[in-house]
């Protein structure tokens, strides 16, 4: 009797959620979004609801298979290798650009620690100040892996534009820039591209082989192309760096299998990095930080994509084992989510 009320009771819960998610996303979708996928982990069961299609040229609705950049939510993966690599010995939290690059040796910037870029603490910009596209819709287009490297350079930093505050910063400072030079020292550190350590360390331990940052000519027939806040599609723009900070592709099924490694670590090869990645280092305001998540008030642990063409947010609750994420391949955040998730009002 009780096992048949959990599943009556779990599959309203179900049928209400879908009724909440319809009522926030269908009326975006052609207006704002091309298309979306959402993954929800609740009592067990994994949910995923396609809506709209890929592109206008295609009838084909998302699904858990499709791929999307996934934006800022690439964050979270640099974070956890750069605590594999020093769970692994190759680096130390402390450790200071000036000692990982003798191009960065005895520059302004060479006493910002790794911890502090993995924290967004290290005082940096959004973007790099030797970033000259700013305006552009595809800022990444032309800059470079030297371009980055040369960013710590004194040479990069003297522009009247170029505003640097002392670190550690007492708030979130959030930064791509930094986030990008924490990929750099660890590719420059080990040896290894950030793709290799990616795959090594993170995408084959969590069971999570769509996650990658190049596709292979068959997993490009499954690429959801990305389109800008008018709709105008923009397929999957061109970056030659920073990866790391938004340039990551990924699928819900892997991040449905990624946030089930988050909320239950003991059970994955990654158990240390997993705990550590989500502790609390500091709080901004009202909101904790820890390394490259946002931590609410309510102990739960977000993050939320943005890049050319694609959104995307990432909510986990420890508390109820529970997930929400989606993944939209349009430039426009989808509005309401998380209360449609939650049962709450939108405001």
């Amino acid at each position: 009797m009780f096992a048949v009320l959990f599943l009556t009771s779990a599959l309203a819960s179900t049928s209400s959620l879908k009724t909440r998610l319809d009522q926030a996303i269908l009326p975006q979708i052609g207006k704002t979004h091309m298309g979306a996928i959402v993954g929800v982990l609740e009592n067990q069961k994994e949910i995923f609801y396609g809506y709209g299609k890929i592109s206008e040229q295609s009838s084909q609705k998302p699904n858990s298979k499709t791929i999307f950049r996934i934006g800022s939510i690439s964050k979270t993966f640099v974070t956890l290798v750069f605590l594999e690599a020093v769970r692994k010995g190759y680096l130390s939290q402390s450790e200071e650009l000036g000692e990982i690059r003798k191009e960065w040796k005895g520059q302004k910037l060479s006493h910002i620690r790794l911890f502090e870029l993995a924290t967004h603490r290290s005082g940096l910009p959004r973007y790099p100040c030797n970033m000259r596209s700013l305006d552009t819709p595809n800022p990444f287009l032309n800059y470079t892996e030297k371009s980055l490297i040369l960013s710590v350079r004194d040479e990069s930093i003297k522009s009247k534009n170029c505003k640097i505050a002392s670190r550690p910063t007492s708030e979130i400072a959030y930064s791509n820039w930094g986030m990008s030079l924490l990929e750099v020292a660890l590719f420059s550190k080990l040896s290894k591209s950030f793709a290799e350590l990616l795959e090594e360390w993170v995408t084959i331990p969590l069971e999570m082989p769509d996650t990658k940052i190049a596709l292979s000519g068959s997993e490009k027939k499954r690429l959801a192309p990305g389109h800008l806040q008018d709709l105008k599609e923009v397929g999957l723009p061109v970056r030659m760096t920073m990866f790391g900070s938004g340039g990551i592709l990924s699928t819900a099924h892997d991040l449905m299998n990624y946030g089930k490694a988050l909320l239950d670590p003991e059970k994955t090869p990654l158990k240390k990095s997993l705990t550590e990645v989500l502790k609390l280092q500091y709080r901004s305001g009202n909101l904790g930080v820890a390394y490259g998540w946002i931590i609410t008030p309510q102990k739960n642990f977000l993050v939320r994509g943005y890049t050319v063409g694609y959104t995307g947010l990432f909510k986990g609750y420890p508390e109820k084992k529970k997930l929400a994420f989606y993944l939209s391949n349009s430039q426009d955040f989808i509005k309401c989510f998380v209360p449609a998730v939650e049962g709450e009002k939108c405001n």
